[in-house]
């Protein structure tokens, strides 16, 4: 649906209109197949839709009134309501699973019992949200979708011309974004300020969905994104780490006095096995747990403070700056620029595959010599978009513009193409503030890494998984060019 037009271009409120509309289409989507007991991704796609379209709501409060007010943000979340109670067992529940291994047999009990515990409540606890998420999103969903369809234009005859594009407003919201997450994060000073850390995660995962639907439509998109994702996932799992703390915390009064009532009932037994199997005792097990808990959580709070606040959090900010500029030169007079460098490999690192983005590309170009327009057809695990491109320049500094185009203009310039295309399968790994593009040719034995910087003159540093396989660099070697190697 956003892929025919350059949202940037648009108006706030119609762009973020078209977001939340597809947010919306996700959440459908995954509705229907909550029908499906064996679906177990069904109800996770579900929630991650439902919690981008609230993200959106909550971040364009004032481009999306008078049709979306805080009552829908206040509906949707208590839609997603029923479903917190079961993603805690299960986050628990896959960490306390993963602990067997580093307990010794007298902790075997209490692990067992924990994990039992926890997949009872898993169970019980999803089998009655499928129902009851379903039931309250049915009308909701299709309400809001309508509402979103329609936007109500003020218009401000004492300022005409007013309201900007979706670009500069997404710069000022995103700059906005990183200040409340700077000055969380630096305020959260010991463990035990665990709820600041908590609504840092928060802050970090509204950040990345502001930045998150223009992937792919302009450059330094993904290596923001792919940052946010890295100081996210070190906060939710403190975060996972604070609830297994509750839990366990509740858990070991709770197995005691399950202990107990099972030693009352065994008094005067005389089988000797029922006295054992009532004597089994949990809690030593639970109290392990406590201290690996205990030590992830040391672990992840030192990585806060010395990665990300020492120094990890000022390299994003520059990078939401310098995101900012470039968006706030999108569609103006200065032209987007890419800069990158390229270097030939020897092979395909095993970690690019393991850990990467896979995407599947075919590219063709179009005729031409001093303006090379590419385009290309992206398939991933969320589907296919089809992008033009055209560059100009050579060497590290380039001029790139680029827009989503629909499949039928893309058939229609493929067919111009021929005997100048290219296919290669794409792995995008992060790599501390950077993303590496490895492209892994199918129609012949080449492999070239790409990384995109900050300036002409930025410093590249291959990562341990990369460097012992890279031959040289080519980002100077026109026979490397996309362009030179299509046929």
């Amino acid at each position: 649906m956003t892929s025919e037009i350059d949202l940037l271009t648009l108006s706030p409120g119609e762009a973020i209109r078209r977001i939340a509309r597809g947010f919306l289409d996700d959440a459908r989507r995954a509705a229907v197949r909550l029908d499906d007991p064996d679906d177990a991704e069904s109800l996770h796609d579900f929630r991650v839709a439902i919690r981008r379209t609230r993200a959106s709501f909550r971040a364009w409060r004032d481009a999306l009134a008078p049709e979306i007010a805080r009552r829908d943000e206040k509906q949707l979340k208590r839609v997603m309501g029923s479903t917190g109670v079961g993603r805690d067992a299960e986050v628990m529940l896959e960490w306390a699973s993963a602990q067997h291994g580093r307990l010794d047999e007298a902790a075997r009990p209490g692990h067992r019992w924990l994990c039992e515990r926890l997949a009872r409540r898993k169970a019980s606890a999803y089998a009655a949200a499928r129902g009851e998420v379903r039931a309250a999103f049915a009308e909701l969903g299709d309400d809001l979708y309508d509402r979103l369809s329609v936007m109500t234009r003020r218009l401000r005859l004492d300022a005409p011309g007013e309201g900007g594009t979706y670009a500069g407003a997404l710069a000022d919201a995103i700059e906005a974004a990183f200040a409340v997450l700077d000055r969380r994060l630096r305020g959260a000073e010991t463990m035990d300020d665990a709820e600041m850390l908590h609504r840092a995660r928060i802050d970090t995962k509204r950040l990345r969905y502001l930045v998150e639907p223009i992937k792919g439509r302009l450059p330094g998109a993904s290596a923001l994104v792919a940052q946010c994702k890295r100081l996210q996932d070190v906060l939710g799992e403190f975060q996972d780490a604070s609830v297994v703390e509750d839990e366990l915390a509740v858990a070991v009064p709770a197995a005691a006095k399950a202990r107990a009532a099972r030693l009352a009932a065994a008094c005067g037994a005389d089988d000797p096995a029922e006295l054992e199997e009532a004597a089994v005792d949990e809690v030593p097990g639970l109290l392990a747990l406590m201290g690996l808990n205990l030590a992830r959580a040391e672990r992840l709070f030192g990585e806060v403070r010395t990665h990300w606040v020492g120094g990890g959090l000022a390299g994003l900010g520059e990078a939401v700056s310098a995101f900012a500029d470039r968006l706030r030169g999108h569609g103006g007079e200065s032209l987007p620029v890419e800069i990158e460098r390229k270097y030939l490999l020897s092979a395909l690192p095993e970690h690019a595959e393991a850990h990467g983005e896979r995407a599947e590309m075919d590219q063709g170009y179009l005729p031409g010599e001093r303006l090379i327009e590419r385009i290309r057809r992206v398939r991933t695990a969320h589907g296919e978009r089809y992008v033009r491109t055209v560059k100009a320049g050579k060497g590290v500094r380039r001029i790139e513009l680029e827009e989503a185009c629909d499949a039928s203009t893309f058939e229609i310039l493929w067919r111009l193409t021929e005997g100048c295309r290219v296919q290669k399968i794409r792995y995008a790994v992060p790599d501390g503030e950077r993303m590496w593009e490895i492209d892994a040719f199918t129609d012949r034995e080449l492999f070239l890494a790409e990384v995109e910087l900050p300036t002409e003159d930025a410093e590249v540093v291959f990562p341990e998984w990369l460097a012992p396989l890279v031959v040289r660099e080519v980002t100077d070697e026109g026979d490397f060019t996309n362009r030179r190697l299509a046929r």
